[in-house]
């Protein structure tokens, strides 16, 4: 149940995200071209709401099989093969997440004082909270999935 609605609240804060870019977009354009009036913040408000959309939905991309690879070699293995490289693939991917965690929350220390220059909002919460969001919620599904493995194979889970 909680993780459903993790799911659902990270998708609709993604679209909500790629809505207002558009939205965004097309205000510029119309004060720009009709009234000669651009709006100064539109760009960096828009690299904020695409840094937004993409990394709060990566968690939901590796729970919804989502991530582009390419399944050449693991097509070629039999299925306890595929089982076997899928898990090395998700053990790799956390401990990279791990190290990206280290480093989001490092940035976030060092960063928080930084801010836009069209935009007065801190770099750290404009650019690296997002980032931070999408890596414990990646990290969340990697390891809800081995939990879910592990109990379809029968080991017991604590």
């Amino acid at each position: 149940m909680f993780e459903q609605r993790l799911k659902n609240l990270l998708t609709y804060l993604g679209i909500i995200n790629l809505c207002m870019i558009v939205i965004v977009i097309v205000l510029n354009i119309v004060l720009r071209f009709v009234f000669n009036s651009p709006l100064m913040w539109s760009i960096d408000m828009c690299a904020i709401m695409v840094v937004w959309m993409t990394f709060i939905v990566m968690g939901v991309n590796h729970r919804e099989n989502r991530h582009f690879r390419i399944d050449v070699v693991a097509m070629l293995l039999p299925r306890k093969g595929q089982k076997v490289l899928s898990a090395i693939a998700d053990f790799l991917t956390f401990c990279c997440l791990l190290f990206v965690l280290y480093s989001t929350i490092v940035s976030i220390v060092v960063n928080r004082s930084m801010t836009l220059t069209a935009i007065e909002i801190s770099v750290a919460y404009a650019f690296y909270l997002p980032l931070l969001i999408g890596v414990l919620t990646y990290i969340f599904y990697i390891l809800r999935e081995f939990q879910f493995a592990r109990r379809r194979d029968g080991e017991p889970t604590r």
